[in-house]
């Protein structure tokens, strides 16, 4: 399971049906292999990449040693977790397995509770898989499907899994035989840090990222990759690594065709650098899908049904580092778009997902009337547990982000690739989280904050182009008058380009599989502002999506969708990009969903 075990306890002190080895008494082990035994703190589970205690770990040795050789407690440790990072740890002296993840909960850990029996594991399979064995079988929560496609990531359902809790933020876990106790890393967190000033921020965030990069390059791989596109977030990222003098120790990858303007920028942006650019993006094929079906279903069944990301079985198993920049996310404004969090919850949704997905006109929005109810909860839920921790009021609905969408999309995005690539966010940091929420909304929604970190690294790199215009009147208003410079070669001009000799193939899906955009297609997404190749598969997806509605009844799925908005998403075009992204996501869910993995 990806280095994922799996702890189980029975409070109910009866034997489990199938008896896994047992420590301490009465806490069962299960999908590892590795010797139990041991009269000092042992490390058995690694799960994901990234930085503990400013040293590099992505296997089981490199966090015992972090362990030997430390005196921090356990939470002083957890504290000190850079990435989707989650530690398992048998303590003899305790009689119990610690379970440290990151302080945001970038690795989720989930827990099932119920009729006596506890089960913790940061992977959704390998929980499933250990309760299955155990007599338990698990039912998929279409409530989190609906949520899912509604908003496009998880977190407002808690788990693709009834039953299934996810471990809050700030938080680890200890297991002795008889209780699973959380635990608190600082019961005095404040996100804002407000003990800093601004400035003392943007030095430690940059120092932070520098460190979180150095750690990076202990990593065991001739395959370093940072990935570039024509925004902002992935040139933060490579503003740290030109500062910290590691930039030509990297190769630069932008996915898309070669006119994209992302892939413009990159290639201009490297070659103005004299950089080297890549066409391999870390991940290489294993195998084809069988179908269509196989091709878009298959990501959901990686990650247990909670997301639908770039991991797939169809990736080969390597240790190839890739860089990305997520965590920019945060020194912007994501869902407070310079207006101030009244309190009301039903225009809050709204806005933040589309009136598509969560109208206050009930006839109008994708989702039940019950689902919404618990939507409207979760982000209660959500900006209140922000609140307890420092968001600042005007940034209610970022904190909702943070502890949100960021963890179910941006971490596990990170960390169901962790079998595939060491992929590896370098801007998890407190500081960036903080220094996101110490700049009035106008000012973070024109990104100075992000802009005054780039700065800090290379002034020149924020003067350059960028896919579209990023140095607003907003943001000039607060930091003066940008003097733009431009690239010294034109759009045609190659950069130094490096060829990995693990291979370059992208793909080895079968054109009727992936069908390939037409002149046609590709004008439609330019008009929607979409990738070409949801354009492109949405009639085979519309044709396949109504065959599957028939098949569960529209009965059925009126608890959790509104049979109207999805009848509309099977017969009309789409004219919003929205549709587009949920009538695919609909239908790979709904795949998962009806498949036979329990």
């Amino acid at each position: 399971m990806h280095n994922a075990p799996s702890i189980l306890i029975n409070s109910n002190k009866s034997p489990f049906e199938k008896s896994e080895r047992t420590i301490f008494g009465g806490i069962q082990i299960a999908n590892t292999s590795l010797r139990l035994a041991t009269n000092k703190a042992k490390v058995i589970g690694v799960h994901g990449n990234g930085v503990m205690a400013g040293s590099w770990v992505s296997e089981i040795e490199h966090a015992q040693r972090i362990l030997d050789s430390t005196t921090m407690t356990y939470p002083e440790i957890g504290k000190t977790v850079r990435g989707s990072l989650t530690i398992y740890i048998i303590d003899p002296t305790m009689q119990s397995v610690v379970v440290l993840t990151d302080p945001i909960g970038a690795g989720l850990v989930y827990i099932y509770q119920s009729n006596g029996i506890t089960a913790v594991s940061s992977d959704m399979n390998s929980l499933r898989f250990a309760l299955r064995n155990q007599g338990i079988s698990l039912e998929k929560n279409l409530a989190y499907t609906a949520t899912y496609v509604a908003s496009g990531s998880g977190g407002l359902t808690q788990s693709s899994y009834k039953g299934v809790e996810v471990l809050a933020p700030n938080t680890y876990l200890v297991v002795s035989s008889y209780e699973v106790c959380k635990e608190t890393y600082d019961n005095n967190l404040n996100l804002s840090l407000p003990n800093l000033t601004y400035e003392d921020l943007l030095d430690k965030a940059a120092n932070d990222i520098v460190k979180n990069i150095e750690a990076t390059l202990t990593h065991d791989t001739h395959v370093r990759i940072s990935q570039l596109t024509g925004g902002v977030d992935s040139r933060l990222v490579l503003g740290a690594l030109i500062s910290s003098g590691h930039a030509n120790k990297f190769s630069f990858f932008c996915a898309g065709f070669d006119q994209e303007p992302d892939k413009v920028i990159a290639r201009q942006l490297t070659s103005h650098l004299g950089l080297t650019m890549t066409e391999f993006s870390g991940l290489s094929p294993y195998e084809s899908p069988t179908s269509f079906n196989d091709l878009v279903s298959r990501p959901f069944h990686e990650t247990g049904g909670i997301i639908s990301g770039p991991a797939s079985p169809f990736l080969k198993q390597q240790t190839n580092l890739v860089l990305a920049g997520g965590y920019g996310e945060f020194l912007r404004s994501f869902y407070d778009k310079n207006e101030l969090f009244n309190g009301n919850y039903p225009l809050a949704l709204e806005q933040m997902y589309s009136k598509t997905s969560f109208s206050q006109i009930s006839s109008r929005r994708l989702v039940s009337s019950e689902v919404y109810r618990e939507s409207l909860n979760s982000l209660e839920n959500m900006v209140n547990l922000g609140t307890s921790i420092g968001v600042p009021k005007e940034y209610s609905l970022d904190g909702a982000y943070i502890l949100g969408r960021n963890r179910y999309y941006v971490g596990e995005i990170s960390r169901s690739l962790s079998p595939y690539a060491a992929r590896f966010d370098p801007l998890y940091s407190p500081y960036i989280t903080a220094l996101g929420l110490r700049q009035e909304p106008e000012a973070k929604n024109a990104n100075v904050p992000g802009f005054d970190l780039m700065n800090r690294f290379d002034p020149s790199l924020s003067r350059l182009p960028f896919d579209t215009e990023r140095i607003t009147p907003s943001y000039e208003k607060y930091r003066g008058q940008v003097r733009r410079l431009n690239f010294n070669s034109g759009a045609d001009v190659l950069p130094r380009m490096k060829n990995y000799s693990n291979g370059q193939e992208q793909s080895h899906v079968h054109p009727s599989f992936h069908p390939r955009p037409s002149k046609r297609d590709i004008e439609v997404a330019q008009q929607l502002r979409t990738a070409p190749r949801l354009v492109s598969q949405n009639s085979e997806v519309r044709l396949n999506l109504g065959k599957l509605i028939s098949h569960y009844g529209m009965k059925n799925l009126s608890n959790y969708f509104n049979p109207l908005i999805l009848n509309q998403l099977v017969t009309k075009e789409p004219t919003h990009r929205v549709h587009l992204r949920q009538a695919s996501n609909l239908y790979s869910a709904l795949l998962w969903h009806s498949s036979d993995s329990q």
